[in-house]
């Protein structure tokens, strides 16, 4: 089991360090943003008061950002078919139970790296700038790394499903960008209902308003979704593999 896990790591090592050190210059730029609001250029700028209204960007983008660009590689699962890896493992002793848990587990490593470093992140944060940190700002951080199990698992479980790259991101943006479109729609119905509104009307004070309510609930959501996730990965993963062995 170490080492297939081993495996699946190497051999996603060089886009990990790529997303690794974009996540980080990411990470880098909100934070002198947030330090320019204190002491820099941004001190006196008209947008201050929106932005200090809304810390929510500088807590949790770079955040995301870690976590989808490290859990977004998923050529481990194709390069298997195209090296004859797949092949050769069927004349082993390895069961499709440890070759589902190894590309789940390897995953996970991956994504608890990514919460690792949004919590670094956000604690470096809060010391520097004075921000007071929070069990809500540690849980919601937990909650994104749930959804990103539950997304990456899904995915998994669509690779192991079709095998072939390309139809796994058509399925996987099609969902995506179905939902992405339907908040869309509703959020610019909702847009569009606002009466009398103001010059000084904020999109960014709308969102937190909007959307701030479902923070209480999130970490419970999430924390759902990864599990439904996880098991669904794991057994129809087994069933998949099971059935292309007869």
């Amino acid at each position: 089991m170490k080492g297939l896990i081993y495996k699946d790591i190497l051999l996603t090592r060089k886009p990990l360090v790529m997303a690794f050190v974009y996540s980080i210059l990411a990470a880098v730029l909100f934070f002198l943003v947030r330090l320019s609001m204190i002491c820099g250029n941004l001190a006196n700028s008209e947008s201050l008061p929106s932005l200090e209204r809304n810390m929510y960007i500088f807590h949790y983008v770079p955040c995301i950002i870690f976590l989808c660009a490290l859990a977004g590689n998923s050529g481990d699962m194709y390069s298997d078919d195209k090296t004859g890896w797949t092949k050769y493992i069927r004349t082993t002793v390895i069961t499709p139970r440890q070759i589902v848990l190894s590309k789940m587990l390897s995953k996970t490593i991956i994504l608890t790296v990514a919460y690792v470093l949004s919590l670094i992140y956000i604690v470096i944060l809060c010391l520097a700038s004075g921000d007071s940190l929070t069990v809500n700002i540690i849980g919601n951080i937990t909650a994104l790394f749930f959804a990103a199990i539950a997304v990456t698992f899904f995915s998994v479980m669509i690779a192991f499903i079709f095998r072939k790259k390309q139809t796994t991101e058509i399925i996987i943006m099609g969902i995506l960008g179905g939902i992405g479109f339907a908040w869309t729609v509703s959020l610019l119905i909702k847009l569009d209902s606002i009466t009398n509104v103001s010059e000084d009307f904020d999109l960014l004070d709308f969102f937190s308003t909007e959307y701030g309510g479902i923070g209480q609930y999130l970490l419970i959501i999430t924390l759902l979704l990864a599990a439904a996730a996880t098991v669904s990965c794991y057994f129809a993963s087994v069933k998949v593999i099971k059935g292309r062995e007869l």
